[in-house]
């Protein structure tokens, strides 16, 4: 018989005094007549019920090995949570991959953060609305239950959080430096992958996170600004290329989602922490456009992440020649190709023989081309500030016109 939502509460919340997950998810499986599985935020298991194989892949696997393949969960999340949105209600799904065993999907969350996942696992003929109901009420004893029995306090993440913000003061910066005294001793390494809105990848990320705590034990993973964030300490006397294959382990992590990211090192300056973390950032978004594999380093990127990150301001039209648009009209008018000699020019940096190779030209060609620039639009391309002027156009034009 299906019950009131006052007395679905009644019973769920008799159940939270008693120690543990278990009697709460014992008293769910009764409740709605369904196997039940309550997971953490990184999906690892916290209780399940009943104790033995339903036939499902996910309840046996979790009841036989108390964890997921990183496979399943990533199929999970491509298939069902990809919506926008910070949270997602309780929703029922009987197609697709669920396979013989159709489900309550739900999610524990306390305001912006997820706690946890649970799964309600009815069968077509016997699910109702009131299932959803019951999941929304299971999710929030539950979420009761983990604040009453989480511990206050900052943990080393928290501390990240507060160097990389923008906003954060001298002397908080100096306080959460010196709770991470340990970490802090030695140039380190920061990684930073952006993370979509929707609710697969997020998800992703939270188990991003205890993965790196499992396999890297001092590193400090944490989701800021809707990034996820990794600083890997380095060892006295530990080479650079130990450190690179720890980043390369992380970026393959993200790579089977995929999600590119960018890094930054050395990091000595944990005061100005934030601006590594955008460099980061840039970094970590020119990789995605460049569609390369693997983790992208700043000092690989060269200066593109600051083109990249110039280009987005309204005022960078403002440090384009002026005569560019000029040049690419007359082209337009005239079937010449100037302002694509000028821009090979700049991108094999003034070298005459690169760039008639690249344009497939001859040599004098290429000069007679140059010639006819400054005289048709007197551009001085023997004047270093003007070259350096087109150099820096054409790095910000390739951004502007992309967007």
């Amino acid at each position: 018989m299906e019950k009131s939502k006052p007395d679905l509460y009644k019973l769920f919340l008799s159940y939270i005094e008693k120690p543990g997950f278990t009697p709460i998810i014992r008293g769910a499986s009764a409740i709605c007549r369904a196997p039940v599985i309550f997971t953490d935020v990184n999906y690892q298991l916290i209780a399940q019920y009943p104790n033995h194989p339903i036939g499902d892949i996910v309840f046996d696997t979790y009841l036989e090995e108390h964890e997921l393949p990183i496979e399943i969960i990533a199929d999970y999340q491509k298939a069902y949570l990809n919506e926008s949105g910070k949270h997602y209600a309780p929703f029922y799904q009987e197609e697709g991959i669920v396979g013989k065993w159709p489900r309550v999907f739900a999610e524990v969350f306390s305001e912006n953060k997820t706690l946890g996942h649970i799964a309600l696992f009815v069968k077509k003929e016997d699910f109702t609305p009131w299932h959803l109901e019951a999941a929304q009420i299971l999710c929030d004893v539950l979420k009761t239950k983990m604040l009453l029995t989480t511990e206050p306090g900052l943990d080393q993440s928290k501390f990240l959080k507060i160097l990389l913000s923008d906003s954060a003061s001298f002397l908080t910066k100096e306080k959460s430096i010196n709770a991470l005294n340990e970490q802090l001793k030695n140039p380190g390494m920061l990684l930073v992958f952006p993370i979509a809105a929707n609710k697969a990848e997020r998800a992703f990320a939270n188990m991003a996170t205890d993965y790196c705590k499992r396999h890297f034990p001092k590193s400090i993973p944490v989701i800021h600004e809707t990034n996820f964030v990794v600083l890997l300490p380095n060892e006295p006397n530990v080479p650079f290329t130990v450190l690179k294959e720890y980043a390369g382990q992380i970026s393959s992590f993200f790579g089977q989602y995929p999600i590119k990211g960018g890094a930054v090192y050395p990091i000595n300056d944990y005061f100005n922490l934030n601006r590594s973390y955008h460099q980061a950032l840039l970094t970590a978004l020119l990789n995605r456009e460049l569609d390369s594999a693997g983790l992208l380093f700043s000092d690989d990127a060269m200066l593109e992440p600051l083109y990249q990150y110039v280009a987005r301001m309204p005022e960078c039209s403002a440090f384009i020649h002026p005569l560019l648009g000029t040049v690419k009209k007359y082209d337009m008018h005239n079937n010449t190709d100037y302002y694509a000699t000028l821009q090979a020019y700049c991108e094999h940096l003034f070298k005459k023989n690169d760039t008639a190779e690249a344009l497939h030209i001859h040599r004098n060609t290429l000069l007679y081309r140059l010639q006819k620039v400054n005289e048709l639009f007197d551009i001085d391309i023997t004047d270093k500030n003007v070259l350096e002027h087109l150099f820096i156009s054409f790095k910000f034009l390739k951004y502007t016109e992309s967007r």
